[in-house]
């Protein structure tokens, strides 16, 4: 932790993190459909659900295996609460979200046709178990990252369904409205959470979903208006492009071990503003190189999920 709290990193933290997350589960369900609907994947549904374990809980486990050391040795948590943590998925750093995503592609996987055969079923059904997901969170732990899985299910068939009515529209999401309605209603969640009282939660509990759906179309509009541009056109030229491209997976996956790093050596001695501008650089840099030499060998490409191309694929993560 920060020796020192920062209000604004504190608010960008929070803004981010009501954006990010739910955006990457958007697009994963938008490219699960691509998949599942253009190009006929998924068919077997015992190697896609093998396929999908060997994508996510692989790395899964590989990186437990260095950041239960790494976590013991640097902030002395017990063997109690690395198990519950990291063996039972409770709070297993960013690897929640591997977790979860394994979870939610096998439930879709398993429901099987029916999400485009008969999507209102399926939407009043991700509907109940998002509230299922929102009480289990609050009456027990979040073993395995059921009840999280549970909640993100629902951005995973919208960006489904969003891919079907794109088809079918061929509409695109208005840039200047979808900014505007994001931070108009952050604002009013911000100021709702630092009123005191179950009526002020309960309403800032709400914006916050507000805000998820709000951010993932501001996501999409700006992410369409730049694809249009020919700085884009320009950008996807670069070997800087085509290198996230290609390492994009195991430098999440390293990222924040890297981080608990620095934090352990540069926490006492940097402000906090400038200790976030570090761990940003030494994770991009660090993850970036220790990804790339993971990618050197056949055995660590499959291990860690890293193509043999070096250009952006069609594929869910």
């Amino acid at each position: 932790m920060p020796r020192e709290s920062s209000t604004i990193l504190a608010f960008l933290c929070a803004f981010l993190n009501s954006i990010h997350v739910y955006v990457f589960t958007f697009v994963s369900g938008y490219l699960y459909f691509v998949l599942l609907t253009e190009h006929n994947r998924y068919g077997n549904q015992r190697q896609a659900i093998l396929g999908r374990a060997k994508r996510l809980l692989v790395p899964y486990a590989l990186m437990l295996l260095v950041t239960m050391p790494l976590v013991f040795a640097l902030e002395r948590q017990s063997l109690t609460m690395l198990l519950q943590k990291y063996i039972l998925g409770i709070a297993p750093s960013q690897l929640w979200f591997l977790l979860m995503l394994f979870l939610v592609q096998t439930a879709f996987l398993l429901l099987g046709k029916r999400v485009y055969e008969n999507v209102k079923f399926v939407l009043f059904l991700v509907l109940g178990v998002y509230c299922i997901g929102l009480l289990g969170e609050k009456i027990t732990y979040d073993y395995f990252q059921i009840w999280t899985a549970c909640r993100f299910a629902l951005y995973f068939y919208l960006g489904g369904l969003f891919r079907v009515w794109q088809r079918a529209t061929c509409a695109r999401v208005p840039a200047v409205p979808a900014v505007l309605a994001e931070a108009a209603l952050f604002g009013l969640y911000w100021l709702s959470k630092q009123q005191p009282g179950r009526l002020f939660t309960g309403i800032a509990e709400g914006l916050l979903f507000l805000c998820t759906l709000s951010g993932i179309a501001m996501a999409l509009a700006l992410t369409e208006a730049f694809a249009g541009t020919a700085c884009y056109r320009r950008l996807t030229q670069k070997s800087i492009y085509r290198f996230f491209c290609k390492y994009s997976f195991p430098m999440f996956l390293l990222h924040e071990q890297l981080i608990y790093l620095s934090n352990f050596a540069l926490n006492p001695i940097l402000a906090t503003a400038v200790l976030a501008l570090v761990n940003f650089v030494w994770a991009i840099t660090a993850s970036g190189f220790l990804s790339w030499l993971l990618g050197r060998g056949e055995t660590t490409r499959r291990l860690f999920g890293i193509s043999n191309q070096s250009v952006c694929a069609t594929q869910t993560p």
